[in-house]
């Protein structure tokens, strides 16, 4: 009985990390966010609701 437990045991913890590692992978995939005070020239993505980073896709004119 006691074997029974343990691997039923250790089935839960296991289905309760992979929840939580796609949870994770799901709130932390950046999504594209426009900024419309930058412009077109700018792409910006947002990370976990909360880490905001742009970078200049346009070429400079030199």
């Amino acid at each position: 009985m006691n074997a029974n437990w343990t691997t039923s045991r250790m089935f839960a913890l296991t289905a309760v990390v992979l929840v939580a590692a796609g949870a994770t992978m799901a709130i932390g995939t950046p999504l594209k966010v426009i900024e419309p005070t930058l412009g077109k020239d700018w792409q910006c993505s947002r990370t976990l609701l909360l880490v905001t980073t742009c970078s200049h896709s346009g070429v400079r004119p030199e």
